[in-house]
């Protein structure tokens, strides 16, 4: 889907059709893989030089929030170092992804292992719609 709608950007706005490009500097969304069993959907977020105590992920209502800032690297204060070019997205960062009914948000868990955080959200039972029928009066 993302693919579509990158092609759509590209032929609308006659760039690169690349979404964060059009992000001003300071924002930018860390790419996300999004995967589900039976018992759980699993988040994984790339999020390289971001420390783990900088994230904050929350969980309400049916949306999963990541949230944090990536702190630009500063280099000694030597007059003398040239940047040729930064392509790294430096700045805050907001992802909030819809979750499925039935998701247990008291369970969830996340871990960072070499820049990916991976968050864990176990299903519960879904609410099945109930049929109401209307009596007459």
């Amino acid at each position: 889907m993302r693919d579509e709608f990158d092609r759509a950007l590209q032929n609308f706005w006659g760039g690169n059709g690349d979404f964060e490009s059009l992000l001003p500097a300071s924002e930018w969304q860390p790419s996300v893989d999004i995967s589900e069993d039976d018992s759980a959907l699993k988040v994984k977020v790339d999020l390289p030089g971001i420390k783990p105590e900088d994230v904050e992920i929350s969980v309400s209502d049916d949306r999963l929030t990541i949230k944090g800032e990536r702190k630009e690297e500063t280099e000694d204060d030597n007059k003398e170092t040239k940047v040729h070019r930064i392509e790294r997205r430096y700045g805050s960062f907001y992802r909030s992804i819809a979750l499925p009914p039935g998701t247990k948000a008291d369970d969830v868990v996340a871990e960072a292992d070499n820049g990916v955080i991976t968050i864990h959200l176990p299903k519960g039972e879904v609410t099945k719609a109930k049929r109401v029928a209307v009596k007459a009066k």
